[in-house]
C-alpha cells in the first residue's frame, strides 16, 4: 500500500504552511517518525546535508528560494530522491519547466492524502 510506502522511508516536507506540514506528519508518520517537515527551502537543503530521503513533497511558493530553485539545488546532494512538487496556483509554463527540470509529479493544492498516494503510484509505475 502506497501509505506504508511512504510511512516506512524517510520523507521530507517543505510548505511554509503549518497547517500542511502538520497534517501530513500526523497522516504519515508512524513510530517510525520518518516524515520531517520545514519551513522553507534553506530548511530543507541543510537537512539534505546529512540525510538520505525517499520522497521530498516540496511547495513552489516558498520564502527565500522556491520550490523549483530547491529541486535544482537539491538534485547536487541526492538526485535519487522522489521529488513531488505542490502547488496552489501554477501556470502551464511553471508546470513545463517543472518538468523539463526532472520533477517526478506535481499536485495542484488543495493537497489530499488521495492526490498524493496516485503521483506515488504513476511514479513507480
Amino acid at each position: 500500500m502506497m501509505i506504508d510506502l511512504i510511512r516506512n522511508n524517510k520523507t521530507l516536507v517543505i510548505d511554509d504552511d503549518e497547517f500542511v506540514r502538520g497534517s501530513l506528519e500526523a497522516t504519515f508518520n508512524n513510530d517510525k517518525r520518518n516524515l520531517t517537515s520545514v519551513g522553507s527551502g534553506e530548511e530543507g537543503l541543510e537537512l539534505m546535508w546529512r540525510n538520505r530521503f525517499f520522497l521530498i513533497i516540496c511547495d513552489y511558493y516558498l520564502p527565500g528560494i522556491n520550490g523549483l530553485e530547491f529541486f535544482q539545488r537539491s538534485q547536487k546532494l541526492d538526485d535519487n530522491a522522489i521529488f513531488i512538487l505542490i502547488t496552489g496556483n501554477g501556470d502551464q509554463e511553471m508546470f513545463d519547466r517543472a518538468w523539463d527540470l526532472g520533477v517526478d509529479g506535481i499536485i495542484k493544492k488543495p493537497l489530499t492524502i488521495n492526490k498524493i498516494t496516485s503521483a506515488m503510484e504513476n511514479i513507480m509505475e
